[in-house]
């Protein structure tokens, strides 16, 4: 059954969020990405964090583009004190109504930052694991995600480790959600440098009988591993590790992997650990 809204339901009002993540796309966030996609990744470097000698001692994470504060919450609820950092004051509106419990009792702590230049107070402690999911870093240039690595190894513990990932995309038209609430369509096109995301929606009003259409546009650079690579070292890290992912497993993956655009893949690195946590047996090996 088609549960798009039809023609003769009446569309009011139309927002366009270009690149900015301001208000209006806040309210449709979490309806666009849902919950467990937003904390899946962390999931995965949870396991294997917890396993090192940091992750026995410290548990503390920063979340870097933080967002609507999903994963920070994840994290809160397992245990950690949490860190999130975001640059759009919307979003982190709705992250402090799902942290107020954590706020209220200094287990979680929101700054509206930049993420390549921050600093973070003793009260929020030092992280044990950075950490950024979804497509965060690839929203950064090359000069921009060297300075944000840099700027985060520096506020973390020397044997702590900083996780990323970068999804791949290619060219093409999809259905991204569909319910009598909510619906979204995606269009995708690469440049060869860039990915451009137009998304198209509908979400159901207060009311119940009306619907907002709304539009997204993000423009998301493209980073091949053997360049992440570079700019982590570049930016001081050591035992850098790279990592397709697959599922709820990192099978070890080559920096010149040549189909790197149609993959997800992860980066983990450390200050100074110089064995990449990839190598540590931990990750189910490639078949």
């Amino acid at each position: 059954m088609n549960n798009a809204p039809q023609s003769g339901w009446l569309i009011i009002g139309e927002f366009m969020s270009d690149e900015s993540y301001l208000e209006p796309f806040a309210e449709v966030y979490d309806l666009l990405f849902g919950k467990e996609s937003e904390v899946a990744f962390g999931k995965i470097v949870d396991k294997l964090y917890s396993s090192t000698g940091c992750g026995k001692r410290n548990k503390v994470v920063l979340d870097l583009g933080c967002g609507t504060g999903t994963l920070l919450q994840w994290f809160c609820e397992n245990g950690y004190k949490g860190i999130g950092i975001d640059a759009s004051s919307a979003m982190l509106s709705r992250a402090k109504a799902k942290l107020q419990p954590y706020l209220e009792r200094g287990q979680a702590h929101l700054l509206c930052a930049d993420v390549t230049s921050f600093e973070l107070t003793d009260a929020m402690g030092r992280p044990g694991i950075v950490l950024s999911s979804g497509e965060v870093f690839q929203l950064l240039n090359a000069t921009q995600l060297q300075q944000t690595i840099h700027c985060a190894l520096g506020k973390m513990e020397p044997d702590g480790f900083i996780a990323t990932v970068f999804t791949g995309i290619s060219p093409c038209i999809s259905l991204v959600r569909e319910s009598e609430d909510f619906f979204c369509v995606e269009q995708s096109h690469c440049d060869g440098i860039h990915i451009d995301i137009h998304r198209i929606g509908f979400q159901r009003t207060g009311d119940g009988n009306t619907y907002r259409r709304w539009k997204n546009v993000d423009r998301l650079h493209l980073h091949s591993p053997l360049k992440v690579a570079e700019l982590f070292r570049n930016a001081g890290a050591a035992g850098i590790s790279l990592s397709r992912i697959d599922g709820d497993n990192l099978h070890p993956l080559q920096p010149d992997f040549a189909d790197w655009k149609a993959i997800n893949y992860a980066v983990i690195a450390s200050p100074t650990i110089t064995e990449p946590l990839a190598t540590t047996g931990k990750i189910k090996p490639t078949p």
